[in-house]
Order: C-alpha cells, then structure tokens, then sequence
C-alpha cells in the first residue's frame, strides 16, 4: 500500500500502488490529492521461512539448501535470502525473480522522492568539493583544486546516468533534458580537469610541463574515458570538444599555464586519438579471442 497524509487536515491514508498519479479523497474532510509515495507492497517479504513446498503448501521432510523439487506436486523451487530480513526462504520461479529486483536500491520508491533524496546527496557533495576547490585555489594547490573538479564533474556524471538509467521516466520528461544539460557540463568539467592535466599542475602554486611521450600526455585514464564516453553518448565531435576546450581556457586567462590554448587543444585532441585507437585495438583483440574460442 502506498502511505499518504492529507494535505488539509493530515489524516493518514492508504491507497493501493495502483492509484499511484490518480486522485483520492480525504474520507475526513474531502479533500482531493494526487496519490504519490513508495509502494510498500511491492516490498513485503516473500516465500516460506519452514520447509513448506510454495508451490502446494505441503510440508517436506527438511528445509532444503539449494534448488529443489517437490517430492508432492513435482514443481522446482528455489532457496533465496530475502532482503528485509535476511532469512533464507523457499519461492517460487517467479518469486525468487522478484526477490532479485528487490535488492535493486529504489525498488518500489516514487521516482520523485526518490530524485528528490538523491539530488540532496548530490548538493550536499557538490558543495564540499566546491568548498576545498576555493580553499585549493587560494593556496595554489592547483593539484588538489584538479582533483576537487574531477570529483565535481563526477557528481554531475553521476546524475545524468541516475535519471537517465535508474528512473522510468518518459522521454518528455523535464529531468530527462536536465540530465541531458549535466551530462554536457560533465563534459566540460572533465575538459577542465584535462587542461590542468596538461599543463602539469602541482600544489606548490606552479605548473611543471609533462614529458610530451607520456600516454594521454599525462591526462589521467579515467578523464580519458569518461571525455570519450559522454561525448560518444552526446553526439559531441572532436570539433565539438576544441569549441568548450577555447570556452574554459577563457575563464582561466592570467593563469601561468606553461601551454597555449592552441598548443593545450593539439595535445588533448592527440590524446583523444590515441585513446580512441587504443580501445578500437583492445575491442579488435576481444573479437579476435571470442572467435578463436568458438573456432
């Protein structure tokens, strides 16, 4: 059933999961509201904690510990640990299918109140790293400021791929374009983390310029594929990319950047190759093995 209080005179009601979007009213004082909340039926605990068959309810000499078959109705049951109380159970096919889902986070939530939680997480991290990232940057902990933007531009990372993933939203959605304009931001915050990659920041408020024969030159693997990734996702070129590279280094202007925008965007379109070469030889190894292994 899914739990709501009455906007008007808080009388607590139930309304069963089915009613989720319709309109109830107050069976006090009449008042008429969108039934929201979290479906707890969904989550109520299944199967048979004795040795009962679930299928004929008929009693079995012991409790099994693995997958088994009734001696009285011949069916194949299960044996799963459920997650509200972490008893083994005996369930049916389709209950042991159900008990799986249950362990997902969010089974049974309200969409809503369940973005709405996650995005208090979100800000409550977002402005930490926003925070240290200050504080870095009036020191000239450049280092540390990189590593603050990294985890911001996870933070957004992170949202995008929730609502987008996680939640059963229509593709008219508000969230859906909000998560589509995070996912973008991502990428320019991962575009930010590179420059500074490049550039070879230290915490001791200079920039020491890499050795150019470094992988990526020296842009860490993670920014590499996360740059690539929600690019490919986004339908961003490489022209793209240099056009948010040019807008970021703008805010930077006056930094003692060792490299020039122009020479920054050589090396990270460089590097973009690279990378992109690297993953098209390992999926061309794995196409190699899977055929040599069915052969």
């Amino acid at each position: 059933m899914i739990r709501i209080k009455c906007n008007k005179c808080g009388e607590e009601m139930e309304a069963p999961g089915s009613m989720r979007g319709e309109s109830l009213a107050c069976p006090i004082c009449g008042q008429s509201q969108i039934v929201k909340g979290d479906n707890f039926d969904l989550m109520k605990p299944l199967g048979n904690i004795e040795p009962i068959c679930p299928y004929c309810n008929k009693p079995l000499a012991k409790m099994p510990k693995r997958r088994s078959k009734c001696p009285h109705c011949g069916n194949y049951f299960r044996v799963r640990t459920r997650p509200q109380d972490r008893l083994q159970v005996l369930v049916t096919e389709d209950q042991a299918e159900e008990i799986s889902r249950q362990y997902c986070e969010g089974y049974g939530r309200d969409p809503e109140i369940w973005l709405k939680e996650k995005r208090q997480e979100w800000d409550k991290e977002w402005g930490e790293l926003n925070r240290r990232s200050l504080e870095h940057s009036k020191s000239g902990e450049w280092g540390l400021y990189r590593c603050d933007r990294y985890g911001m531009a996870e933070v957004l990372r992170k949202e995008s791929n929730f609502i987008l993933n996680a939640l059963d939203l229509p593709k008219e959605s508000n969230h859906i374009s909000k998560a589509l304009i995070r996912k973008k931001q991502a990428v320019r915050m991962y575009l930010e983390v590179a420059l500074f990659d490049l550039n070879g920041a230290t915490n001791h408020r200079k920039f020491e310029l890499c050795d150019s024969t470094r992988e990526f030159f020296d842009i860490a693997p993670a920014v590499m594929d996360w740059l690539c990734e929600l690019s490919s996702e986004l339908g961003l070129r490489n022209v793209d990319l240099q056009e948010l590279f040019y807008e970021i280094t703008d805010n930077y202007k006056g930094f003692p950047f060792p490299l020039t925008t122009g020479k920054a965007w050589h090396r990270l379109d460089q590097a973009l190759h690279q990378y992109q070469e690297k993953v098209k030889s390992k999926e061309q190894e794995e196409e190699d093995d899977l055929k040599y292994s069915t052969s």
